[in-house]
């Protein structure tokens, strides 16, 4: 796709996604809108409905309180005819009697003619002569006085008055179903009799009717206004969505009409840049494009007529500096065969003696590096072995290794312990040193007539005695200074007899200060069990496999040289 035709689509792109997040920002608003409204709304018809709840509850509840006071009269001047010329004291006579059981008994009725409650009659002492509720009739209210203290306030003001009149009040008390409900009760005195008339209802169903008509008024008039309010904010954003989808098909054609325009005045000048990178980049430094432009335009085409000089000067220097690092890794190359022939090489090093067996092993963490073994008859029956690590790396630590190691040959040669050969080795390194070097060294002389391994350390890593069942010992007597430091140092020997099948190991730091990408140290924890497990390997295969797996250990990460060497008595 051309460059102007990206340009174009480009602005198109930037319009639609801009139209798009006005008409999705102007949905998201009108819908917090609609809800806040109808939030809104909600609340104000539920703060009228709870307002209207509350006012028709006084009303009722006055309303209320009085019919049923007017009906329990109507109930009181019935019985009052009734009990007319009758003995009102014969209380089974009375309970007999169905039409007055019926006119002192009847149903309380809402103003919808809902039963709401009941009548009942007792005496002037309390007792419940007729009562709709067979369990309460013929029982003295007074029984309740303790659980239902209110209902017999109620009673008791009403009998005990020395001027009859009518009491009124709340209590709880049981219904017809033996079931504990909030009622309302007016006691009214029937006349000329010792009898009084209990018209009750219970609160609930007394008013509860009305309540919920007034709820579901307040109900229907919520959703009407919801309704009102979504369909007014629906229209509304549909007219602002038609006004947007006008302003964006406007805006594509003015955009497509700039965008050609800008893309002609941008592109011209990029494709000839383009030509003149490439002929650039195909290697014609002396080409240069045209001047002139747009200030971006013309800095950017200065910047490629420069870029072709600053390549030529490039590739001159790259030349010479790749031609100098030829030259130095080829030196490195000849330094790193040097101080690999320094190194005995050859395994087994001593065929015609089968009373031992002896490996090493060495991984340099550059070309060149500073670890460095060695082993060498002193006499017939005298074996030198030693293992040395210089401070430091690359070419400095390759040459002070060579030193030590040919300083070690001669010391070694004309000293009878390894301590004085340490001693004599490090006062020939002190003297005339000019760099700040030094040298970590163990030397051990093994006799091969008596078995007996004398042996010194210069500040070397100890050594380990390996016993063919895995179990090992570190040599850590007889240490000392590490060489190149003080002149005046002096090294004490140490012997142990090694038992046929005792291995051996001697290595440098650079095995249990081996890092993993953790950066956790090998240890010599994890370096003596690996030996306990490699106990019956040849001294080939068990230097071998210490060394890999203390490279898989680093995972290419090797930071230091890396030196292992295993001598084994076999008999």
């Amino acid at each position: 796709m051309k460059l102007r035709t990206r340009l174009i689509l480009s602005y198109l792109i930037v319009v639609v996604v801009l139209a798009g997040g006005l008409l999705t920002l102007m949905d998201i608003v009108g819908k917090r809108a609609t809800q806040h409204d109808l939030a809104a709304a909600d609340r104000s018809v539920d703060e009228v409905a709870q307002a209207n709840l509350r006012l028709s509850e006084q009303v009722l509840t006055a309303y209320g309180e009085k019919f049923v006071e007017l009906q329990g009269r109507l109930v009181a001047w019935r019985l009052s005819a009734m009990l007319r010329n009758r003995n009102y004291a014969d209380y089974p006579a009375l309970r007999n009697d169905a039409a007055l059981r019926a006119a002192a008994t009847p149903d309380m009725l809402t103003p919808d003619g809902v039963k709401a409650g009941y009548c009942d009659m007792l005496d002037h002492t309390g007792l419940s002569i007729l009562h709709p509720n067979p369990d309460v009739e013929g029982k003295n209210f007074r029984e309740w006085k303790d659980e239902y203290p209110k209902m017999w306030d109620l009673v008791e003001k009403a009998v005990t008055a020395s001027e009859k009149h009518t009491v009124m009040g709340y209590y709880e008390f049981l219904d017809c179903e033996n079931c504990k409900q909030r009622k309302f009760m007016a006691v009214i005195p029937v006349a000329k009799t010792n009898m009084f008339v209990c018209a009750v209802v219970n609160i609930g169903e007394y008013f509860l009717p009305v309540h919920g008509k007034i709820r579901a008024a307040s109900q229907a008039a919520s959703r009407r206004g919801q309704a009102e309010i979504l369909a007014i904010t629906e229209e509304s954003t549909r007219y602002m969505r038609d006004i947007i989808l006008a302003g964006t098909a406007v805006l594509v054609l003015l955009t497509a009409a700039f965008g050609w325009r800008l893309s002609h005045t941008i592109s011209a000048p990029i494709l000839e840049l383009r030509d003149g990178v490439q002929r650039i980049g195909e290697g014609d430094f002396s080409f240069t494009v045209s001047q002139g432009g747009i200030p971006e335009i013309g800095e950017l085409k200065r910047s490629v007529n420069r870029l072709g000089g600053q390549l030529t000067e490039y590739m001159t220097n790259l030349t010479r500096e790749v031609q100098a690092r030829q030259a130095v890794e080829s030196e490195l190359n000849v330094a790193s065969q040097i101080q690999q022939s320094l190194l005995p090489h050859t395994f087994p090093p001593f065929p015609e003696h089968k009373e031992f067996s002896l490996h090493a092993i060495t991984r340099a963490a550059r070309q060149v590096g500073g670890d460095f073994y060695d082993f060498f008859f002193i006499h017939p029956n005298q074996l030198a072995i030693l293992i040395g690590d210089v401070s430091g790396k690359g070419v400095p630590a390759s040459l002070f290794m060579a030193v030590t190691r040919t300083v070690m040959r001669i010391t070694c040669a004309h000293k009878d312990t390894p301590a004085e050969s340490l001693a004599s080795a490090n006062r020939i390194l002190c003297r005339d040193k000019d760099i700040d070097m030094f040298v970590t060294l163990f030397l051990a002389y093994y006799d091969l007539s008596t078995g007996t391994l004398e042996y010194s350390s210069a500040g070397h890593n100890p050594p380990f005695l390996l016993n063919p069942d895995g179990s090992s010992r570190m040599l850590t007597e007889a240490a000392g200074l590490i060489l190149a430091i003080d002149p005046t140092e002096e090294y004490v020997n140490d012997s142990v007899v090694i038992e046929p099948g005792q291995t051996l190991v001697l290595y440098t730091d650079g095995v249990t200060e081996a890092m993993s990408p953790a950066h956790e140290p090998y240890g010599e924890d994890r370096f003596e069990e690996l030996l306990h497990r490699q106990a019956q390997m040849r001294v080939m295969d068990l230097c071998e496999h210490v060394a890999e797996e203390v490279m898989k250990y680093q995972q290419g990460n090797q930071f230091d040289d890396l030196t292992v060497l295993a001598w084994r008595r076999e008999k």
